[in-house]
């Protein structure tokens, strides 16, 4: 926001120059720095930039978006899809499926040798294990780098000193290696994956998740504490019996029904069950504070927080039909009401302007379900020859 105060409450990021007149469609940050996908393909980024981890080639901390320079690596021309933040490294892709990375790469997560860092974005080496693959889902950790290919493949790469990469090494990999794919990922369809820490997750088809790497405190929610160079299962006898996950990210899920379950270290109070006690399974959070008919339906795991998306139902709505049956002093008025899943109340406002004045309760009243119901209204004690105004008023709650 072009200042270097703390905020306690979001601001607004400055939207000119770099970000004018364009529509931001995905966003991803960092330890230090965030970025921006733009709809024409432009990749922006801002904040610290020690680690070049804002790819406009300086070493210079932006206070408002910059451009990440995507014209060199053989990235020219493309545009940006899609973008994932690790600690102090990016990797981004375009919609023909090249990837390039950029910023730190002390751990080999750029995917293209181990150096101190890349200034500028260069293509990552697939290497055998990606030859060939089409790319449809990317991840960051705080020092490794994960893609998801169409063809179910798991490769990752970059720091690995607690297993964070899944191939059974604890080795760093400066180019992609495969994750395990034996154990529990057999057989098994991957949907979705995500990085966090020294942290790797698995989503796949038949609901169930699968996660690696470091397990202090309980991080791997497989009810232990001992880490893991191969994906392991995140246990469901518990509170994920029988649930639909929906999404997840390394140290969360939310199922269909809006219950969030939380596992790992609690120092913070980032699993939400109003304690600070670690668990090495799924627990619950507590979900009270939301209002009726809302419920969580994403998650996004910081390494010390665990953030929630909450979705409102659809607020009732209605329709004001034309007015039958009109005579002096008299007349019925309509509408219909969708009450959206709701329970919605039905009224008609009246009078001699469009100030209204008046009301009379609609019939049937209150309206429930998912269809659309005809609503009407006797009105009596008209003045005769007077035009008057009317409507359907709609509310929730009934």
């Amino acid at each position: 926001d072009n200042i270097t105060i703390n905020r306690a409450l979001p601001v607004a990021v400055v939207q000119s120059v770099v970000l004018a007149g364009k529509r931001v469609v995905a966003v991803s940050s960092g330890s230090n720095f965030s970025l921006a996908v733009c709809d024409d393909g432009t990749l922006a980024a801002w904040g610290v930039n020690d680690d070049r981890q804002l790819g406009d080639g300086t070493t210079t901390n932006q206070r408002v978006p910059v451009l990440v320079n995507m014209d060199s690596g053989g990235f020219a021309g493309k545009k940006v899809s899609a973008v994932v933040a690790g600690g102090s490294h990016s990797v981004a892709i375009s919609s023909d499926g090249t990837f390039v990375a950029y910023g730190s790469c002390a751990n080999g997560q750029l995917g293209k040798g181990e150096n101190p860092y890349t200034r500028l974005p260069v293509i990552v080496t697939k290497g055998t294990v990606l030859s060939g693959k089409t790319i449809v889902g990317l991840a960051a950790g705080g020092l490794h780098s994960m893609v998801l290919c169409s063809d179910g493949t798991l490769a990752a790469w970059g720091s690995n000193g607690l297993g964070q990469l899944g191939n059974n090494s604890s080795a760093n990999a400066s180019t992609p290696v495969a994750v395990v794919r034996s154990g529990v990922l057999s057989g098994k369809t991957i949907t979705a994956i995500a990085g966090g820490g020294s942290n790797s997750l698995a989503r796949c088809s038949d609901n169930t998740l699968s996660t690696w790497g470091n397990n202090t405190n309980g991080r791997l929610g497989n009810g232990s504490t001992t880490y893991s160079k191969v994906p392991v299962a995140v246990n469901r006898t518990g509170v994920l019996y029988r649930k639909t996950i929906v999404g997840a990210s390394p140290w969360a899920a939310v199922c269909s029904d809006g219950a969030l379950a939380t596992w790992g270290d609690n120092t913070y109070g980032q699993l939400g069950n109003n304690s600070t006690t670690h668990s090495t399974t799924p627990v619950l959070a507590i979900t009270t504070a939301l209002r009726s008919g809302e419920k969580i339906v994403a998650v996004h795991s910081g390494y010390y927080y665990n953030l929630a998306v909450v979705a409102a139902p659809p607020v009732p709505t209605g329709t004001t039909l034309a007015a039958s049956g009109i005579g002096d002093s008299t007349c019925s008025v309509a509408g219909t009401v969708s009450a959206n899943g709701q329970t919605a109340t039905v009224s008609f406002e009246y009078g001699l302007t469009t100030g209204y004045g008046w009301s009379g309760v609609g019939t049937p009243s209150p309206v429930t379900g998912t269809a659309p119901v005809g609503v009407s209204a006797m009105l009596t004690g008209l003045l005769p020859g007077k035009t008057y105004h009317y409507r359907v008023v709609v509310a929730s709650g009934g």
